[in-house]
């Protein structure tokens, strides 16, 4: 393995894809509600103003969530974090910040609905 492969991990890729998806919905918002693109779920779908609310909130949540991921993966490699043991960390972040974006979000439209 290549010294590139050892300090790119999944939690970097995430990092940088979340940046990507979050500045196209920052700057590029689905303005209208849709199959394909943006933050779509059952609660966001149901009307026009929870899914704007959605789309804004997923998006600052997930550019949030990048810093984490990128800031984890350094730490794991300033620290030099055996790769199992790396990869065990990177999947537990990966999926919790992911959930905890889901519920967040969901928690906030039902908030909006009140």
């Amino acid at each position: 393995m290549t010294d590139i492969e050892n300090y790119i991990g999944v939690l970097s890729l995430c990092g940088v894809s979340f940046i990507l998806a979050g500045l196209a919905m920052l700057f590029f918002p689905p303005k209208k509600i849709n199959s394909l693109y943006g933050y779509r779920t059952t609660n966001s779908m149901k009307n026009q103003n929870n899914w704007d609310f959605a789309q804004k909130y997923s998006t600052k949540f997930m550019l949030l969530l990048s810093i984490v991921f990128l800031l984890i993966a350094t730490i794991n490699i300033i620290l030099s974090v055996p790769e199992p043991v790396r990869m065990i960390i990177e999947f537990i972040v990966l999926l919790s910040g992911i959930g905890c974006m889901f519920w967040k979000v969901e928690k906030e439209i039902k908030k909006q609905q009140s």
